[in-house]
């Protein structure tokens, strides 16, 4: 669940929450974020959330540099059975031209444990990552190459964009030293504020499919994990029950409504077309009489 609300000009306030259930045991997480634009050249983000029971705040800072240049930093604090977590990440970005972005990315992530006559710390894990992301009418490209602990990997992604209807499509590989990971999936706008879609992803953490409907600024994504391992039917059924699904609403209850909301639309231009008609008539018909008089 992502729920996005406008407070003011300024402020924007983000609610959002999963839960997950496996074996009859359960867990869930609830986040709250306020965003304030800070002017042309910024933003500040503060978050505070609940996860499994322990609670976890976050801060993000967002400032333009140049008319190229620019810096994003965030920090996290978080609780667990282990210990704290902090962490701290910043990234440095670039407009390498007009459609293509460049990001290098450096992140590092700590845990403070409390012994009997001491605090531990000890690096959890951390990473130095580029990333190239080229951006035009038609597609999408990102290319990220990460080099850290524990994780090293090369992620590919393509999205290809559809005018009419306003429908994308999209590919993404990831290879790393957890192994490989596929990820595809489409979405499509069914109104001028509503946008609907869903994601599979196979790979070694298995097959899970992501169903997501956009309203306006509000999000919501429902996450099924079908399988704990790569097999062909949960990836068969994952793929073609939501197609099925989208093109059995489509026909039977969104294409009727549309064509009914045309027809009123139609209608209703007729209607004004006629009482034109019928008022330039009038106005000839008085301007006549009154040549006549004279």
């Amino acid at each position: 669940m992502h729920f996005q609300a406008p407070l003011t000009s300024r402020d924007t306030c983000t609610l959002s929450g999963n839960v997950h259930t496996s074996n009859g045991n359960g867990s869930g997480s609830l986040r709250c974020a306020l965003r304030r634009i800070t002017g042309d050249t910024g933003w500040m983000e503060a978050e505070l959330g609940v996860d499994e029971g322990y609670l976890s705040s976050s801060a993000k800072f967002y400032r333009k540099l140049t008319e190229r240049n620019f810096v994003n930093m965030s920090g996290t604090l978080q609780f667990s059975r282990r210990g704290l977590h902090p962490g701290l990440e910043a990234s440095l970005g670039t407009h390498l031209d007009r459609h293509t972005l460049g990001y290098l990315r450096y992140n590092t992530n700590w845990l403070v444990m409390d012994s009997e006559d001491r605090v531990l710390l000890a690096e959890d894990g951390s990473g130095m990552c580029t990333t190239v992301v080229r951006n035009t009418d038609r597609s999408n490209t990102t290319v990220s190459l990460q080099f850290g602990i524990p994780s090293t990997y090369l992620i590919l992604a393509q999205t290809f964009k559809f005018d009419e209807p306003k429908r994308t499509a999209r590919f993404a590989l990831k290879l790393g030293t957890f192994g490989l990971i596929a990820e595809y999936g489409a979405t499509e706008r069914i109104t001028s504020l509503s946008t609907i879609g869903f994601t599979m992803i196979v790979g070694t953490t298995g097959v899970t499919c992501k169903l997501k409907l956009t309203r306006d600024s509000q999000s919501y994504l429902l996450p099924i994990h079908l399988s704990d391992e790569v097999m062909l039917q949960p990836v068969f059924y994952g793929t073609l029950v939501p197609l099925l699904a989208w093109v059995t609403v489509k026909k039977l209850i969104l294409n009727p409504l549309e064509e009914k909301k045309k027809a009123e639309k139609r209608r209703k231009q007729k209607e004004s077309l006629r009482e034109k008609v019928v008022a330039a008539r009038k106005e000839a018909e008085a301007s006549m009489n009154l040549m006549e008089e004279r």
